[in-house]
């Protein structure tokens, strides 16, 4: 995806707040949601991308996992953003919805075609 949505409220999350209040947390949390739009990552950040944040540091992680706003993934070696603040199906962009669009008609018209197809009459 190109673009991705913020809640407007996300300063006003208590979490979000508290995470910005002993940890400046921020701008590393913002960061990974711009990394989980553009990879579509389905909100999971592996741990070789974390120390590559621009606002990386290691009280920024601890203040979003304290908070919860990031969940540790042990077994997939990463983190999850929590869906209450971030997920994908709510931050599809306009160009994703398009594709999405076009695939269901490149679909329908194959199956259309494949039905007149079957039934032996040309389209």
């Amino acid at each position: 995806m190109e673009w991705g949505k913020l809640y407007a409220s996300l300063p006003d999350n208590i979490h979000v707040q508290a995470a910005e209040d002993d940890g400046a947390a921020f701008g590393l949390l913002t960061e990974s949601m711009c990394y989980c739009t553009a990879a579509e990552s389905a909100g999971f950040i592996p741990d070789r991308r974390v120390r590559r944040f621009l606002c990386y540091s290691a009280a920024r992680v601890r203040a979003l996992d304290r908070e919860g706003l990031w969940i540790r993934d042990e077994g997939r070696g990463g983190w999850v953003l929590n869906r209450e603040v971030w997920s994908e199906e709510r931050n599809l962009s306009d160009q994703a919805e398009k594709k999405k669009e076009r695939d269901r008609d490149r679909m329908r018209a194959k199956r259309a075609a494949e039905r007149a197809e079957a039934n032996g009459s040309p389209m």
